[in-house]
């Protein structure tokens, strides 16, 4: 009896291991808040919050571009001087008349390739709000037809080699919001534009067949280059990545995270209920919606949008939206766990966030934040430490 007690009892111990051995992954870094701290003053014309914004080291010196749909303008500051550089205007009438923009990347200092929508075309601006040419992205230099391209944050636009990549949109409107085999056919993952031909050419890769007969409502795709210049995707109902480097096919990768993930499934159901009802239901699920690769570490800092359990009874669904609750799930260059790092509430804004060879700049422009100012910018420092 004794050694059947014992046989058994190594088992359910066994058991127990295993089991928590598949989400209990060590932290062995973490991102430490720094003492340093980025903060500029704003004109009237300015506002600290956006969902475009990029990084540029050119001559020596730090630039922050971020896109103002407010105001219809690309801003770059100087980070070193902490000033404004310059103001490049996306005019509405005129021969350099352009349609709303949601992303843009800037090739060099004087360079900059504008994403609009409608009509869908990438619009070649200099600093000054000139464009030197006009690339439509409808339909590839092949005919092949492409939904209008999603560039704000994670998706945004990327310049690899002599090409400009886009992240088109992924839709199943035609069919009540269930993604089906014709959705894929014209679901591309990306569309890429020779900067040198300007021949466009929509991927061959389409979006993963695990979504076929699923409700893909309001699903969002980041994407970002890592790694031995691989692309990485993650689509906002899958807790995978999938990567590629050729852009025929596509590795899946579960995230490494002790977070138990809770992903939207049928939001349209929701969405036929009211305003209220959709968005209550999008913030009460968990979603991916950044994905960073830092080269001067060698890993990738992946920001999860964190649900929220209880709802006020007085809730401004908009705030929750552009700034929600957040953690970063440190990945290792080849896609291991390495850390989890958890942020208070109400201090920062984790869609305006960049990288440079200190660290990982976030902003601290959160409107709840108590010294939370509209007439400044404020990037606080988080620097990455082994634990």
């Amino acid at each position: 009896m004794l050694i059947r007690n014992y046989l058994i009892c190594s088992i359910f111990c066994l058991f127990l291991c295993n089991c928590k051995s598949e989400n209990n992954y060590k932290n062995r870094y973490t991102l430490e808040k720094s003492d340093e701290s980025i903060v500029i003053n704003l004109n009237s014309n300015s506002t600290n919050k956006s969902v475009c914004i990029q990084y540029l080291l050119a001559n020596d010196s730090n630039y922050l571009a971020i896109l103002r749909n407010k105001y219809r303008a690309i801003e770059l500051f100087n980070l070193d001087s902490k000033k404004l550089s310059r103001v490049t205007e996306i005019k509405k009438e005129g021969p350099n008349a352009f349609s709303t923009s949601y992303g843009f990347v800037l090739k060099n200092i004087d360079t900059m390739y504008v994403i609009g929508v409608s009509p869908q075309e990438v619009g070649v601006f200099t600093g000054n709000g000139e464009i030197t040419r006009r690339i439509p992205y409808g339909k590839d230099s092949y005919g092949r037809r492409v939904n209008p391209s999603l560039s704000g944050l994670g998706s945004r636009p990327i310049i690899y080699g002599d090409s400009l990549f886009l992240v088109p949109a992924v839709t199943a409107g035609e069919s009540s919001g269930i993604f089906n085999s014709s959705n894929q056919e014209h679901s591309s993952v990306s569309i890429s534009i020779n900067l040198n031909t300007f021949e466009s050419r929509a991927s061959t890769l389409k979006v993963p067949q695990e979504f076929i007969g699923k409700d893909i409502t309001g699903i969002n795709v980041w994407r970002e280059i890592g790694n031995k210049n691989c692309f990485i995707y993650s689509f906002s109902l899958s807790d995978e990545l999938f990567i590629t480097y050729d852009h025929i096919n596509f590795k899946k990768i579960p995230i490494e995270t002790n977070y138990k993930f809770q992903l939207r499934e049928d939001l349209s159901k929701y969405s036929s209920r009211g305003f209220n009802a959709a968005m209550e239901y999008i913030f009460s699920k968990d979603e991916v919606i950044n994905i960073l690769y830092d080269k001067f570490r060698s890993c990738y800092y992946i920001v999860v949008n964190k649900r929220i359990s209880n709802f006020p009874k007085e809730v401004d669904y908009r705030l929750y939206g552009v700034y929600p609750s957040f953690f970063i799930i440190i990945l290792d260059k080849n896609f291991k766990h390495e850390g989890e790092v958890y942020f208070p509430e109400d201090l920062y804004n984790c869609k305006m966030m960049f990288i440079t060879k200190e660290g990982l700049y976030i902003s601290e422009d959160n409107i709840n934040n108590p010294s939370f100012n509209e007439d400044i910018m404020r990037f606080r420092l988080f620097t990455l430490e082994k634990l």
